[in-house]
């Protein structure tokens, strides 16, 4: 019987000995946050190593701050190196994110990956710590990765299931492939509304400059000078050139109610008129309806007005036939639809009878 009693009390005092300890674990990650941004440190410096990924230093150098303030980091940049040379380790995003899972930082609110190409599974391994759910992320920020559009696809399916995403920036990755992804006309508004304001910006800009270029030129001739060819300021950019919302609900069974095509059908317009940088819309499997193909089809004639490139348009044949037809024949067939190849054709029938 006393054997029993000692061996009662050892195991209680194991217990409570365990117990003490994660409390003070504990208690030492909440009173030292520092101490959780030096783990990530040392992770991240072990993958490295591991993964022969050539290691940022703009990042070294926030961590290593952030831990001898003792506070916590929230915004992380992984920013690459340009012009490299080609014998030079490249740059990785995984040794991040596999710290981050490693050492159980939940604090990331902003991950910005700034000139680090992005293959397909670079962009996955993103995407499964979004669907974590664990990381309160709350802006992405994927700049001149050259992304395409396949690993954009897979990202755009972890976005529903992450609950506190509010920001995503792809900038000088040329094309946004958002497909099947329940936006409704409210969503597709807030997506394109800062690029359609910008092409608007844009497009009197390039006016502006063409009016200022004949006055010169006038001004020479009165002068009786030679003219002289002037170099060509350098591109600005590159901008956006392929969007696709198909199948993203932009009809009038959304919130935004009956008149939300047309409303938003509208601001597609802004863009497609003043843009010389879209080559693709692709809005196929939105039932925008006959309104909607009406604000498209005067968008395609003033960008043929303005001289501006075809541009290759997606939209469900939903509306009245005539305005569908129109469509299809300002516009260009977007690659692997066969529909829409034959709606152009059957518009061309019409028209020779």
């Amino acid at each position: 019987m006393p054997g029993k009693k000692k061996g009662k009390g050892k195991k209680g005092k194991g217990k409570k000995g365990k117990k003490g300890k994660k409390k003070d674990k504990n208690s030492a990650l909440r009173g030292e946050p520092g101490a959780a941004v030096k783990s990530v440190l040392r992770a991240y410096d072990e993958n490295c190593a591991r993964t022969a990924s050539l290691s940022c230093v703009g990042l070294r150098r926030k961590l290593k701050a952030s831990y001898e303030d003792n506070i916590l980091l929230e915004k992380f940049l992984l920013e690459g190196y340009e012009d490299s040379p080609p014998d030079q380790p490249i740059m990785m995003v995984e040794p991040l994110l596999d710290a981050l899972r490693s050492e159980r930082y939940v604090f990331i609110k902003e991950l910005s990956v700034w000139d680090v190409p992005l293959k397909h599974e670079n962009v996955a391994s993103v995407a499964l710590l979004l669907e974590k759910q664990v990381y309160p992320l709350r802006q992405l920020e994927l700049l001149d990765c050259g992304i395409e559009s396949y690993p954009v696809t897979r990202l755009a399916r972890s976005f529903p299931a992450h609950p506190f995403l509010s920001t995503i920036i792809l900038d000088y990755n040329d094309n946004l492939f958002l497909d099947g992804n329940d936006l409704e006309c409210e969503g597709a508004m807030e997506l394109i509304k800062m690029v359609a304001d910008t092409a608007e910006r844009e497009a009197f800009e390039r006016a502006e400059e063409v009016r200022m270029k004949a006055e010169l030129e006038a001004e020479k001739e009165l002068e009786g000078k030679k003219k002289k060819k002037e170099a060509e300021p350098p591109k600005v950019g590159p901008w956006l050139k392929k969007l696709h919302l198909a199948e993203n609900g932009l009809d009038a069974f959304g919130k935004a109610g009956n008149y939300a095509p047309v409303i938003c059908m509208r601001l597609f317009r802004k863009l497609i008129t003043n843009s010389n940088c879209l080559e693709e819309l692709d809005l196929g499997d939105n039932h925008i309806g006959d309104l909607g193909g009406r604000e498209l089809l005067q968008a395609l004639l003033d960008r043929k007005e303005a001289k501006l490139p075809t541009l290759s348009l997606g939209v469900s044949p939903m509306m009245h036939q005539d305005t569908f037809t129109l469509l299809m024949k300002h516009s260009g067939s977007l690659k692997k639809k066969g529909k829409k190849k034959k709606g152009k054709g059957k518009g061309k029938k019409k028209k020779k009878k």
